[in-house]
């Protein structure tokens, strides 16, 4: 073995033994109850090391409803979707689930709850119908798979594919376009029927035939659902219900699309910025 091989080799050993040796996270808890309830974050503080990121962060996540986060880069949006997923615990305050604190709730029912697309999101070795069932945890019919995928605006695609839904997946999805692995993402949320979402700025990235086809499938896939989504662009807060602004780890304002175009200017230049063009599509 070479140099340069050992050292490759080195780094993930030392990556695999961090992984081991890490804490073990608290699996016990509460069976999250069947009614569905507002996401409540309540004077939330974090920090990473010495970096504060979070300050004193305080909003609610309505349920059946679309939350939007917007803010500039660094004002702490992914991190409230990591403490949502309790990758981490705040250092101050409370996210509560109606009147529980989510830390209360079983962690695999709290995050069995929840479907999440990021930008990007990652496809695994496999076919595309591996893919869409991955984190299924019961029998599935070929109907459900189908419809789904007609959902989530990837059927035709996969069906022009060889193999349709036993096409191999390339190394990262790489026969498949930005748009169309962030179809079959969705279409894997689907099939988990998932009763809130996390969206991180899944439509970023995209040009904007993709965009717009990707986000007439998130419309479907946010129907009925309470789902908080980090958006990059006004027309992705267009679908939300309510919108709030973050600015150093706080909330700068809050209210709905059509109130902050009246009342705040970093959301009036977010809306003058964005380039858009008319989507039409149908839940």
């Amino acid at each position: 073995m070479n140099f340069g091989a050992f050292t490759s080799v080195n780094g993930s050993i030392e990556k695999i033994s961090n992984v081991f040796a890490a804490e073990e996270e608290e699996k016990s808890g509460i069976s999250i109850d069947e009614e569905d309830k507002d996401i409540v974050f309540e004077n939330v503080s974090f920090s990473y090391g010495d970096t504060p990121v979070l300050n004193h962060l305080s909003f609610t996540v309505p349920k059946g409803k679309t939350t939007a986060l917007i803010g500039v880069n660094g004002a702490g949006k992914s991190t409230v979707i990591k403490l949502l997923e309790r990758m981490y615990n705040p250092s101050e305050g409370t996210v509560r689930f109606g009147n529980t604190d989510i830390k209360e709730i079983s962690l695999s029912d709290w995050r069995n709850a929840f479907g999440w697309v990021a930008q990007g999101s990652p496809l695994l070795s496999g076919t595309v119908r591996e893919n869409i069932l991955y984190g299924v945890e019961r029998e599935v019919s070929e109907d459900e798979i189908i419809s789904a995928a007609k959902m989530a605006n990837a059927y035709d695609f996969i069906m022009e594919t060889p193999g349709g839904f036993e096409a191999e997946v390339g190394p990262d999805g790489s026969n498949f376009s930005g748009g169309q692995r962030q179809c079959i993402a969705i279409t894997r949320a689907l099939m988990r029927n998932p009763r809130y979402l996390l969206l991180d700025e899944a439509t970023s990235n995209l040009d904007v035939n993709s965009e717009n086809c990707v986000t007439c499938a998130f419309a479907r896939l946010m129907q009925n659902r309470t789902t908080l989504m980090i958006a990059h662009n006004y027309a992705a807060t267009k679908m939300a219900d309510y919108v709030i602004v973050m600015n150093n780890g706080a909330v700068e304002a809050e209210g709905t699309p059509e109130e902050l175009l009246k009342t705040n200017e970093y959301y009036r230049t977010f809306a003058g910025t964005d380039d858009e063009e008319e989507i039409f599509c149908t839940r």
